[in-house]
């Protein structure tokens, strides 16, 4: 199977939303001026309800934030949030989980 995520910013945070329009939960959010990553909660939000086979996939939305500087933060931030999505699947795969 195969979850779809939509990342996105606004003057504030950085918004990771699940694309299955029956997920209601609350996305996960990293605001811009602590830049906190929790990452009790990106577990819930993103692979709690994993079982089995799975794969993750995070699009970057394009913002309409006009500062070149911060379009390439963004770019980090979400390169990142795949990186440790693909690392935790494989790691979940060698464990059978």
């Amino acid at each position: 199977m195969k979850k779809i995520f939509d990342f996105f910013e606004d003057e504030m945070r950085y918004t990771l939303q699940n694309t299955n329009p029956n997920d209601d939960r609350i996305p996960f959010i990293i605001e811009k001026e602590t830049m906190e990553f929790n990452s009790e909660s990106f577990y819930e939000y993103v692979f709690s309800d994993i079982t089995g086979d799975f794969e993750i996939e995070v699009n970057l939305l394009q913002s309409d934030l006009e500062i070149d500087s911060d379009k390439k933060q963004a770019k980090r931030v979400c390169d990142t949030i795949q990186q440790i999505c693909t690392g935790v699947i494989e790691e979940m795969k060698k464990r059978h989980i």
